[in-house]
């Protein structure tokens, strides 16, 4: 292939996997955002290149690790934004913010994907990349074309229909860019769709469906602003045109459960989403700040409402972990924030209203609810003075072989009370892959410095990570907070045992509590076996000792005695004046 210029199609990405693969397509839309389609995961590059529609580069000219990616909150196939590392010396393309565009029967559009080849699959050839010409077919005239989708017959306006007018290609093109305009630069080219649904084969004549970026211009504007380290001039992301809100959301155990969207309400009580996320089942137990801009009131005053979903009805608390969320009015680095509302005990959603207020050039609020009429679960938690601890435990596929026990330790390190014990077995029936929440009550213990000692038992001795699924165990004092985390582990052997001291402390009705921890060496055994004996009487201890010492002096005189036999070879070959 001949070399050109950085100029043609600069900003197709190509998202890649941790094994080296193209998984997706991408279109970059800001120095350091990604937009490409919402079933586009396991992201951890992003590639450019330079080509136009004939491929010119064989390797990538440039790799980018991601960041973060944002998912939007919709439950249909939708858009996802991804944040990269570093930003991209490649151009950017344009959001088409224009909801006619396209419109006109026939319009010229192409989309960029990959040809499955066995060389594309096989070694990501570069020249099995391949430029899609379309043409833009209205609603009505996309219902009348014969189709071999069902999908084909529910178009919406927020779907743009698009037919081959080239050759006939299979091409992978999942969160690849439909792009209206010349080929020839920036300024020509307007991304209007994206590929959220893999297309697979464009048969010349057949309709295809992309999502209409103009229909999501709010989230993908709103988001680009909040995210980017250097969003597009175009977009009007400088604070004077923004008021900073803060999201601060600590999931629990079932984090692909949650997302939220932050929505204005006009006058009519007509809705648009304005900003949103959704979150995967890595992200368990996580807490997200989100930092949100939103467009400043043109009317002097602006409603919003921020609603948090949870699909599995239980909210966030209490049943699978403490989690909650908090919505902030500025940042809490800042001098001037406030609470706006917050909630963590629902079912399905959790809605807090309020509104962005403008009065003689200061920007202020007004909150219509707080979410939970209640304060959230860790505050009544902390604020107590009866300690806890909580264990979480993502099972492998092989739950019965796990088992733990908690030991309330001396001074000394002794055994003086085993405070709760799961044996091997406990979780044998219907754990498999999922996930366990353990609360263990210290309520008798009384303010003062404590020592225990965890071990996480493994009968098969391969832990809970990865050889039968990527299972995992985090041990908290107190409630789920990053502060009070003991210990996070997941690959071992027979046993896991952490030894750490907490202090408890003396209650205050003004000042909730604070834990301090002090982890000591982690003790991780070879073997761990729920029949031998762990402690117990001093008399016992006593026993043992004597017997491993009783063995050691053995041994060391048998070193010893061989030492000396060597010693008086040696002498027997030396001269009796040795020259010193």
């Amino acid at each position: 292939s001949q070399g050109t210029t950085i100029g043609k199609i600069p900003y197709v990405a190509e998202v890649i996997d941790g094994s080296d693969k193209v998984v997706c397509m991408g279109v970059l839309v800001a120095k350091d955002m990604v937009l490409s389609a919402g079933s586009c995961g396991l992201g951890v590059f992003v590639d450019f290149r330079d080509y136009d529609d004939t491929i010119v580069s064989s390797s990538p000219n440039e790799r980018i690790e991601i960041e973060k990616s944002l998912q939007h909150p919709s439950e249909e196939p939708n858009f996802l934004l991804i944040k990269l590392k570093s930003p991209s010396s490649f151009n950017f393309a344009r959001l088409n913010q224009d909801s006619q565009t396209p419109s006109r029967n026939g319009e010229r559009m192409f989309v960029m994907g990959w040809e499955e080849t066995a060389s594309a699959v096989s070694t990501r050839d570069i020249e099995a990349e391949s430029l899609v010409k379309l043409g833009y077919l209205t609603t009505g005239a996309c219902k009348s074309i014969p189709q071999k989708s069902p999908i084909i017959q529910e178009i919406t306006q927020d779907l743009i229909c698009a037919v081959n007018i080239g050759e006939e290609i299979c091409s992978q093109v999942l969160g690849g860019p439909l792009v209206v305009g010349g080929q020839a630069g920036i300024n020509e080219d307007s991304v209007v769709g994206i590929a959220v649904w893999e297309i697979g084969c464009f048969e010349r004549g057949y309709p295809s469906l992309f999502r209409r970026v103009s229909h999501e211009e709010s989230w993908l504007v709103n988001t680009i602003c909040a995210s980017s380290d250097n969003p597009p001039s175009y977009l009007q992301c400088d604070s004077d045109n923004r008021v900073m809100v803060t999201l601060i959301i600590q999931l629990d155990f079932y984090s692909e459960h949650t997302r939220w969207t932050l929505e204005s309400i006009d006058e009519l009580g007509t809705s648009e989403i304005l900003l949103g996320r959704s979150y995967d089942s890595s992200q368990w137990l996580t807490s997200f700040k989100e930092s949100l801009l939103l467009p400043r009131a043109p009317n002097q005053r602006q409603s919003y409402v921020l609603t948090v979903h949870d699909d599995g009805g239980d909210g966030l608390c209490c049943d699978h972990g403490n989690g909650y969320y908090e919505l902030w009015f500025g940042d809490r680095n800042d001098t001037v924030w406030d609470l706006i509302g917050h909630g963590h005990m629902f079912e399905d959603e959790s809605q807090v209203f309020f509104d962005i207020v403008m009065e003689n050039n200061t920007v202020g609020f007004e909150s219509n609810t707080s979410g939970d009429l209640n304060p959230p679960s860790y505050y009544i938690r902390e604020a107590g003075w009866s300690p806890f601890i909580t264990l979480f435990i993502k099972f492998d596929t092989a739950p019965e072989e796990v088992g733990w026990r908690l030991e309330l330790l001396d001074e000394f390190g002794n055994l003086l009370e085993e405070r709760e014990n799961q044996p091997v077995g406990s979780y044998a029936n219907g754990a498999t892959g999922n996930k366990t929440m353990e609360l263990i009550p210290l309520d008798d213990l009384n303010p003062g410095s404590y020592e225990f000692r965890f071990t996480m038992l493994d009968s098969q001795g391969d832990g809970l990570c990865c050889e039968k699924g990527l299972g995992k165990y985090r041990l908290y004092f107190g409630s789920v907070l990053e502060d009070n985390l003991v210990v996070e582990s997941d690959s071992y052997g027979f046993g896991d045992a952490h030894e750490f001291v907490a202090i408890v402390p003396t209650y205050s009705p003004t000042q909730a509590p604070t834990i301090s921890l002090k982890p000591t060496a982690s003790i991780v055994p070879t073997v761990v076996n729920e029949t031998r004996p762990r402690g117990g009487s001093l008399g016992q201890s006593l026993f043992y000792s004597f017997v491993v010492m009783t063995v050691g002096t053995l041994l060391l005189m048998c070193l010893l005695a061989i030492g000396e036999e060597e010693e008086e070879d040696e002498d027997e070959d030396l001269p009796s004046n040795p020259r010193i």
